[in-house]
């Protein structure tokens, strides 16, 4: 079972600090991409069909750093792709960064 290991602390005791790290696991159920000029791939073109041949299956290494504030926790993470999306040429791995913000009720 995949865990993300992190630790707290506290930056001048005053902002309470989060930093994380782990395997990030991605399953795609559906997709598809939708182009201009449908005459360069074809009708039958599918993102995950005969000709596409992505991979639904996805594994990216999650870094975050989150900052705990009085009314929610700001975050920031980076998912670096381990897996190649499109074997063959072109190949590609999925990477991003996303800002977060929670708050508890």
């Amino acid at each position: 079972m995949p865990v993300v290991i992190g630790y707290s602390y506290s930056l001048v005791d005053v902002l309470p600090m989060r930093v994380y790290t782990g395997p990030e696991f991605n399953y795609a159920f559906a997709g598809d991409i939708r182009f201009k000029d449908r005459d360069l791939v074809g009708d039958d073109w599918h993102l995950f069909g005969k000709n596409g041949d992505q991979r639904r299956f996805d594994m990216a290494w999650k870094i975050g750093l989150g900052a705990e504030f009085d009314i929610a926790i700001v975050g920031v993470e980076a998912a670096i792709g381990v897996t190649d999306l499109f074997p063959g040429k072109p190949s590609f791995r999925d990477n991003r960064v996303s800002v977060s913000v929670t708050h508890f009720f």
